[in-house]
């Protein structure tokens, strides 16, 4: 779980992805933070929790309280999610 940790900035720019926050931070306490690519847009992914359910998933709870499950996968430094629709979210980490 301790790979996820950390703020990502979204490499995605399809249309699908622009409802997913600019930048994600996935706190060691669960807890998750999103910030929109312009402040006051809605974006799915804006304050809530994240867990890791299982090997290549991830849960996260989106802006109307439902708990999502992600396939989700790690390749050096970008982190790629596939949206229950088969959206393909990625980002890539900013160090912090």
């Amino acid at each position: 779980m301790q790979e996820f940790v950390g703020t990502w900035q979204r490499l995605s720019r399809e249309a699908a992805a622009s409802r997913y926050p600019a930048e994600l931070t996935l706190l060691p306490n669960g807890q998750l933070r999103g910030i929109a690519e312009t402040p006051g847009e809605f974006t799915l992914w804006d304050v809530g929790t994240w867990s890791e359910p299982g090997p290549g998933a991830l849960e996260l709870s989106t802006a109307n309280d439902a708990h999502v499950v992600y396939q989700v996968s790690l390749a050096g430094d970008e982190l790629s999610f596939v949206a229950p629709d088969g959206t393909r979210i990625s980002y890539q980490s900013t160090g912090g």
